[in-house]
Order: structure tokens, then C-alpha cells, then sequence
């Protein structure tokens, strides 16, 4: 960081206003989630003015509010590079066992999901699916992943599922038809990719309701989503761990084919009789 952030609060903490000692708190409690978050919108969840938010940004040593969130995200791209994450999971796991550790991990990211996953969440989520005339899935990098397998697994059970894609030729052609009576569900996790977010916000422009799901509520597509549904994807190595994401995914596509089984049996059955007519399967 261009400028020593936490050690320069501490040193001046007992010294600042109360108006300031609020803002401190919250950048160093959040600090991941900064650059996504305006002056304005930082003041009034703290609850001081924008102007409190902007003098003591330049009190801590920057020029003005955008070089403390530039400076954030540097911090953050380069705390979860992958070759940096990789470098310190060889060094602490040398002595450890690495599947024990990858399985721990992510039978604790089900169990979190288990805990914190409301039933109203969910009803939430498949009421919008249900009722929406078009239904657009999208994930980009390694989040396209949970896109496709969700899109592949609604798409068999609902009419109008469009997985976007941007080498896709008609990607524009068919965000160019979106209106409010559609949805559209996101996957976005650590890196954050920026067509994620800017997809995300078109469609929310075109009037689109928008679910997210993602690893935290600051993240830049739980700021944007109508619903957000936070999933745990931290991994003790240098990729997500999508494991508690598929479970979701299969409480959504299971909660939406019971909630109208003679549409879903009608569309799985119409589906089977295109895949026996191209011999696709084995068995």
C-alpha cells in the first residue's frame, strides 16, 4: 500500500474525532469491500457526512477518497493472486494432509450453508425463476462453471433458460430483448470479473430482477443484486471451492421442478426423446 493504512490509523486513533474514529472502524473492518462503496454511501452507513468521510481520507495520507479505494484494490488483487496463494499453501501445508485439508474445508462450507440458508431465501429465488418470462444465467472466469451447470439443469426443466455468453454472436441480440418480467441469476467469486457486474447492471436498467449469489453481501455483485444469496468459497489452496455453490444450485433446481412437476416432467420428457433420437448416451 502507498500508504501504511493500519498502522497510521492506530497511531492516530486515540486522537481522532469521533466523526473519524467511525470511518476508521469501518475502513479497517472492510476493507476488501472499499472500492465497491462511494464517500456518500460510506457515510451514511457509518452515519457522518460525506465531507467526514473525505477529510479523513486525506488526514490517513491520500489526496482524495479515489486513491484510498485504488490503493484497497491493489492491496486486494495482490493478497489473492493465484501464484501468491499457491507460494503460501505450499509452504504452510508441507507437513499437513492436503485432502483432509481440502475435504474439511469444504464439508465446513456446507455446513455454514446449511446454517445460514433461509427457507425464505430460497422461496424467494424460485418464485422469481418461476414467474419470470425469460431466465438469463451468467458467470464469468471460473464462476461460468456454476452458469453452466445451473443453465444446463434449468434449461431441461423450464422454457426461455439463455446462458450468456460473450463469444456467444447473439450475446447482444439477446440482452437487447431483456425487460422487467425477466430474471437474471449471477455467480461471481473471487476474482471478481467485471462483466459479471456490468452484464448484471444492463439487465438491472432493462428493469430485470436480479439474483446474486456470491460470497459475500459487499462483494461488487451483492451491492447490485435484488436478492443475494451468500456462499462460502474460500479454499485453503489457490481456487475457489464451488462445492457448497453446487449444493445450492441443486436446492434451487430441485425446489423449481417440485413447484410445477408436470411442467418439469413434460420438459424432461421432451428433452429425453431428442437425446434418444441422437443416440447421445451410453446407457
Amino acid at each position: 500500500m502507498k500508504v501504511e493504512l493500519e498502522s497510521t490509523i492506530r497511531e492516530n486513533f486515540n486522537s481522532l474525532s469521533k466523526g473519524f474514529r467511525k470511518v476508521a472502524e469501518y475502513v479497517l473492518e472492510n476493507r476488501e469491500g472499499i472500492p465497491f462503496i462511494s464517500a456518500l454511501n460510506l457515510g451514511k452507513v457509518v452515519g457522518v457526512s460525506e465531507s467526514t468521510v473525505l477529510r479523513f481520507t486525506k488526514f490517513i495520507g491520500y489526496q482524495g477518497y479515489p486513491d484510498l479505494q485504488k490503493d484497497l484494490a491493489d492491496w486486494i488483487k495482490g493478497k489473492i493472486k493465484p501464484s501468491q496463494k499457491l507460494k503460501e499453501v505450499s509452504q504452510k501445508g508441507k507437513n499437513k494432509d492436503i485432502f483432509a485439508l481440502i475435504l474439511n474445508n469444504d464439508i465446513n462450507h456446507l455446513i455454514t450453508l446449511k446454517r445460514t440458508l433461509s427457507k425464505t431465501q430460497l422461496e424467494e429465488a424460485v418464485r422469481l425463476l418461476t414467474q419470470a418470462r425469460k431466465k438469463y444465467i451468467l458467470g464469468f472466469r471460473t464462476s461460468y462453471s456454476m452458469a453452466y451447470l445451473c443453465s444446463f439443469l434449468l434449461g431441461r426443466i423450464m422454457n426461455d433458460v439463455f446462458l450468456l455468453r460473450m463469444e456467444d454472436h447473439n450475446f447482444y441480440n439477446i440482452l437487447a430483448e431483456a425487460n422487467k418480467k425477466d430474471i437474471a441469476l449471477a455467480f461471481s467469486f473471487p476474482r471478481y470479473s467485471k462483466y459479471t457486474l456490468r452484464v448484471v447492471q444492463f439487465l438491472k436498467e432493462k428493469q430485470c430482477k436480479t439474483i446474486g449469489v456470491t460470497d459475500r453481501i459487499t462483494s461488487p455483485l451483492g451491492r447490485v443484486s435484488d436478492l443475494v444469496i451468500n456462499v462460502e468459497s474460500i479454499s485453503p489452496s489457490y481456487f475457489n471451492s464451488f462445492t457448497a455453490v453446487v449444493s445450492l444450485i441443486n436446492c434451487i433446481i430441485q425446489s423449481v421442478s417440485t413447484r410445477n412437476i408436470r411442467k418439469s416432467m413434460f420438459c424432461l420428457r421432451r428433452a429425453e426423446r431428442v437425446v434418444n433420437d441422437f443416440d447421445t448416451v451410453v446407457l
